[in-house]
């Protein structure tokens, strides 16, 4: 099986928009986020994400089937810093390798930003395979922010990670 994995642009907002819903309506619990808050945003709202972030997609015979997407701190202390702040894949197309495939490019096009030194996300405890994804391409877990997310009156923990690129401190 033959996946691409591209960088999205603001003229990309449609394939983003579906597959962003299509993960918050099969993962609720791994999203700050929910299907029914997002559905309804305009078009501006979907090309800003894109155009204010970084954002990737994975391609399997021209069908958008995993995406994450990638924020930067703008403050002048913090700017070394980018945040993974999601992660998707199909549930038709995991265990294949997609979602390491999407992570090591995001490593890798983080690493050749001159001024990132250190990648950060948050995951669901409960996300068992995206917790061992993100320990088999270098993330540490750093702590447990208890009850970090609240979805119908049910609360769960999130692991804080990083992958800090020590070699560029």
């Amino acid at each position: 099986m033959e996946v691409e994995i591209i960088k999205l642009t603001p003229e990309n907002w449609e394939n983003f928009k579906t597959i962003r819903l299509r993960a918050l309506k099969t993962d609720p619990t791994a999203f700050g986020s929910s299907y029914e808050q997002e559905i309804d945003r305009p078009e501006e709202v979907w090309r800003q994400k894109l155009a204010t972030s970084w954002a990737y997609a994975a391609i399997v015979k021209n069908q958008f089937v995993g995406m994450a997407r990638i924020l930067f701190e703008l403050g002048e202390h913090v700017q070394h810093v980018a945040s993974i702040v999601s992660l998707f894949i199909d549930p038709a197309h995991r265990r294949q390798g997609i979602g390491e495939k999407i992570m090591k490019k995001i490593i890798s096009d983080l690493r050749n930003q001159k001024i990132i030194t250190k990648i950060i996300l948050s995951v669901n405890t409960d996300q068992k395979p995206a917790v061992k994804l993100f320990e088999k391409v270098g993330f540490k877990t750093i702590g447990i922010a208890r009850y970090g997310v609240k979805i119908n009156q049910t609360y769960y923990n999130q692991l804080h990670m990083e992958l800090v690129f020590e070699d560029k401190l």
